[in-house]
């Protein structure tokens, strides 16, 4: 077995080849002969705390001197990371690299870590955002046919983050909330670190509004005489103008301050840079909200008091939906929407949902332009939906073998590409189905993509007349209506849609009229010839699929 490993190897690693007469020259691998280099972490860093705060910083680089295989060859390294105490074998691999250093943020560490425990415990189960002990190590190969080298083993506990950081906050109770020191619906926040005792924020009051801060009680609360010194247990401060007001509090300092900053949209989206569209405040939602008809062409962003001085844009290293300080503008689709400002927990926020009713079920869109759509970005002809806004977003396609398309959040600034179906990569390349209707479910932080095709059908007791629901008449996609349709005659009975002529995935009636849900109820016919169409084209205005049964 030593000599036929040794054969593969020269075969594999011919590294000087040289005719002399009849004979060649010829350099073999000899594994006794090689050493991997040795792991160590930048700056010793061993406990690793992740949050949204430090989710863009790097936080973990790691180095490693070069394997030596006792030649001259070209090695990839490979950065494995395995539960403590683990084999390896089922590792989930970091990066991939030529490089004996790699530098990881904290985005890239919270996402290893929380996909190594879906490869532990299953991608179903729910993942722990506690510390968790971690072993990594560095594996190094030069060809497939040779066995690789191993580094030492780095041990680290590395704590992932769900979300957003749970600033501390300060209550302000006052007559616009009740006087309840414990109510944070409109609160002040500790967002910057290195200064704990100053709590900022944004909190909306009527003319003639009296309140004061507090720690969560009355047992700890301040008040002021003078508008800008705080007095522990001091008087009631008092609001003459009604506004949207930007308060500091220093509770160390013991002073604060107050500037109304009232909020609008501005963009040629909305009629141009030179134009604000104001925002109302919504008492009920906590919200700062204006409704527009947008055309699909131009952008916004909010700008405080008409004037440049404060203005939020999109946070394109954020979450959908983050606002940051000067951010970049915001395009949105064609159709008349919702748009939200909010400062909840901290964090300035904005939501785009459709209609002029803040009732409404907000959620984020991407558009999938492409040769469906004569690749419009800001299309709304395609569309997947984070309904739950929980950063998965979902919908349908229909492609020939020739369509290809990419993910866009309405413009060419932000998209993502894929070249294996699978992972997510930002101005990846353009994305090739082949023919079929698919399923798709993609995660942009993630960087995941899972694209299911299926056939569809419809089956009952009046399909066939087959009462004991076995039989299928198949539907076929209309490029026309961009439905999947047919013709059948049918028996008086019940039918249902399934995908794959399996029941895993069935839609029946959800009690409207042409609506459809999973698992939904049967749907009853008269005997005779009808035309029925399933639409599962998902829209902002059309979450779920809508059948017509159409009688010839």
């Amino acid at each position: 077995m030593k000599i036929t490993r040794y054969f593969m190897a020269a075969a594999a690693l011919l590294l000087t080849m040289t005719a002399c007469d009849s004979d060649l020259e010829k350099v073999v691998y000899n594994p006794e002969s090689s050493t991997p280099g040795t792991l160590t972490v930048d700056g010793g860093v061993t406990d690793i705390v992740l949050t949204a705060a430090n989710k863009e910083s790097n936080v973990l680089t790691l180095e490693w001197g070069k394997s030596d295989f006792g030649q001259s060859v070209a090695v990839n390294y490979q950065v494995m990371l395995d539960v403590r105490g683990g084999d390896f074998t089922n590792a989930y691999t970091m990066a991939a690299t030529t490089k004996t250093t790699v530098t990881f943020t904290g985005n890239d560490l919270n996402k290893a870590v929380l996909e190594l425990q879906k490869k532990k415990n299953g991608k179903d189960a729910e993942p722990s955002y506690e510390p968790m002990p971690v072993d990594i190590r560095i594996f190094s190969e030069f060809s497939e046919i040779v066995a690789g080298l191993n580094t030492n083993v780095i041990q680290l506990t590395i704590t992932p983050y769900a979300g957003k950081v749970d600033y501390p906050k300060l209550a302000v109770p006052g007559s616009h909330q009740g006087w309840d020191p414990a109510n944070y619906a409109q609160a002040l926040y500790a967002t910057n670190s290195k200064k704990p005792n100053v709590y900022t924020g944004y909190i909306y009051m009527d003319a003639g509004t009296e309140f004061k801060f507090a720690d969560g009680s009355w047992d700890v609360n301040w008040g002021s005489s003078d508008g800008k010194t705080l007095e522990p247990g001091g008087s009631n401060i008092y609001v003459a103008e009604a506004g949207c007001y930007y308060i500091t509090v220093d509770t160390e300092a013991l002073t604060y301050s107050m500037e109304i900053r009232n909020w609008s949209l501005i963009g040629d989206a909305v009629g141009g840079w030179d134009k604000d569209l104001d925002m109302e405040y919504d008492k009920a939602n906590n919200v700062y909200r204006a409704t527009y008809k947008f055309t699909g062409e131009g952008e916004f962003k909010f700008r405080a008091n008409h004037d440049w001085g404060t203005n939020y844009g999109s946070d394109n290293d954020g979450d959908p939906g983050d606002l940051k300080l000067d951010g970049g503008n915001i395009k949105p689709l064609a159709g008349e929407y919702t748009v939200t400002l909010s400062f909840m927990d901290g964090y300035p926020t904005y939501t785009l949902f459709a209609g002029s009713e803040i009732d409404n079920k907000p959620y984020n869109f991407l558009s999938l332009p492409g040769t469906l759509n004569g690749w419009d970005p800001a299309t709304k002809d395609n569309v997947i939906i984070d309904e739950s806004k929980k950063g998965t977003y979902t919908g349908w396609v229909y492609c020939t073998d020739d369509d290809e398309f990419k993910i866009a959040d309405g413009s060419w600034d932000s998209n993502w590409g894929s070249a294996d179906l699978t992972t997510l990569e930002p101005g990846g390349a353009n994305i090739k189905p082949g023919a079929g209707m698919y399923e798709i479910t993609a995660n942009i932080d993630e960087l995941t993509l899972k694209m299911t095709k299926h056939d569809w059908s419809i089956v009952g007791s009046a399909v066939g007349g087959d009462t004991s629901w076995g039989t299928d008449y198949d539907l076929t996609w209309n490029a026309d209506t961009k439905v999947l349709e047919g013709t059948f005659e049918l028996a008086a009975g019940e039918l249902k849609f399934r995908a794959d002529k399996d029941w895993a995935l069935n839609f029946g009636g959800n009690g409207e009229e042409g609506g459809l849900q999973k698992d939904g109820a049967n749907i009853a016919v008269e005997a005779g010839t009808y035309h029925i169409t399933l639409d599962l084209h998902t829209a902002i205005s059309h979450l779920n699929p809508t059948y017509t049964i159409t009688k010839k």
